[in-house]
């Protein structure tokens, strides 16, 4: 009985044995301990899958495997000699040169990669992994319509992967196809309802369409899905700007702010809103905070001026035009309102160095024609004042502050009805002042 026994146990061991050593089993047991990223077992098990196949035959999917494995582990010099030995041993093995495609690194070995997917699909045209792939590294290289073509290819091969449709509508984005990119992102959201980099996609572009009503539930939903993500709250911020909700805007750049203190876009873009809902000393308390997290930024100082000319600090207001102008010497809007406030100082003379710089540096800016043409009505040059305005409304027929001011300086020098005309067409322009004006002196 006792021999019995044991023969029996031997038969069990034995057989485990020859289990555990089978190379197959081995194989699928890698393939298993990969997929729970348990990876130093998964080496372990196709290193003795390799081992055993090579008394038999040798198999090229074990040396892929492996190779997927190590270029997981961080071993890509491992990695590469394994996808080698692969396609050596089967040079039609499209998977191999496509997971070879993967692990070439970026930036250096986009080419390669790209040359291993181009094979992989020369071997498998159905291959839709390749394809999409292959776009992604176009995409890197900055190759856009390749990139889309891949995509799209990989699309009508029927993908049901949402970041193909997401990268595809990238691609579209850099080929200013906007709307395009819009049905992708809804498709890559049928698919994954939850994809939170789609729904803000979606939000940047129909911002950009200028589809603000579009764009809101879109960046509502992102801030929804991640709502300690500083950078959704900034854009929600942006577009309920867009939108005209200030007080909304200043909430939301404040939320950025939350998440990341040292945002100095946040407070830039929060100074701007505070001067647009009255803030005037908020606006410049932000500003300060910009400039301290980023002193080389020439719309901050910009921005602080206009909040301080708000306050009626004029010389304040100069002299951040003057370290706007010292970090950009060629920005014209710093100019024209630097002269704006030099002209409220009473120093016109260098108020109009200003603008004739600012109209030398752009003369298709019509405020910087608009405001010399006020301060040379306000220095009594009533001709040279109409000459300008001329021009403003010329370069911006829609101009309607032109048009009115144009005719309050007509009425001065006696057109009463060249100023009636100006001031009807501000009127029709939506300028409601305009009104008074017409219903008190035109017939």
């Amino acid at each position: 009985m006792k021999s019995l026994l044991t023969l029996l146990l031997t038969f069990f061991l034995v057989n485990t044995t020859v289990h555990a050593q089978d190379p197959d089993a081995l194989n699928d047991s890698g393939w298993a301990q990969y997929n729970r990223q348990d990876y130093k077992d998964a080496l372990y098990s196709y290193d003795n899958a390799i081992r055993l196949k090579k008394k038999d035959k040798n198999d090229e999917v074990f040396y892929c495997h492996r190779a997927d494995v190590k270029v997981k582990m961080g071993d890509a010099a491992g990695a590469m000699d394994d996808y080698d030995k692969a396609i050596k041993l089967r040079p039609d093995y499209a998977e191999a040169y496509a997971s070879r495609g993967d692990a070439w690194p970026k930036p250096n070995g986009l080419s390669k990669a790209i040359k291993d997917y181009s094979k992989a699909i020369e071997i498998d045209p159905n291959y839709i992994i390749a394809y999409a792939n292959r776009g992604n590294a176009e995409m890197y290289m900055a190759t856009y319509q390749p990139a889309l073509d891949d995509y799209t290819k990989a699309i009508q091969l029927g993908t049901d992967d949402p970041a193909v449709y997401y990268n595809c509508a990238t691609a579209k984005i850099k080929l200013k196809d906007f709307k395009g990119a819009i049905v992708d992102y809804d498709l890559a959201i049928q698919l994954k309802p939850g994809y939170k980099e789609a729904y803000l996609g979606r939000a940047l572009v129909k911002n950009q369409l200028q589809d603000y009503k579009g764009a809101s539930p879109d960046i509502d939903k992102y801030v929804s899905l991640d709502s300690t993500n500083a950078s959704a709250w900034f854009t929600r911020g942006k577009i309920q700007g867009y939108m005209g909700d200030y007080k909304s805007e200043v909430k939301d750049y404040t939320k950025a702010i939350q998440y990341n203190p040292e945002y100095w876009e946040a407070y830039k873009c929060r100074g701007v809103a505070k001067v647009l809902t009255g803030d005037y000393s908020g606006a410049i308390d932000d500003h300060n905070v910009a400039i301290k997290l980023h002193p080389d930024y020439t719309e901050a100082y910009f921005n602080r001026g206009v909040a301080k000319g708000k306050l009626e600090d004029f010389k304040g207001e100069i002299e951040d035009y003057n370290k706007a102008l010292r970090l950009d010497p060629e920005y014209t809007e710093a100019y024209i309102n630097r002269g704006i406030a030099k002209g409220r100082e009473g120093e016109f003379k260098e108020a109009f160095k200003d603008y004739d710089y600012a109209i030398e540096l752009d003369p298709t800016n019509s405020n910087a024609w608009y405001y010399r043409a006020n301060e040379k009505a306000n220095t009594k040059d009533y001709t040279g004042a109409i000459d300008d305005y001329n021009w403003a409304i010329k370069l911006n027929p829609t101009f309607a502050l032109a048009f009115f001011n144009r005719g309050l300086t007509k009425t001065i020098l006696g057109d009463k009805g060249g100023a009636c005309e100006d001031w009807h067409r501000a009127q029709e322009l939506g300028y409601k002042e305009a009104y008074v004006k017409i219903r008190n002196f035109c017939d």
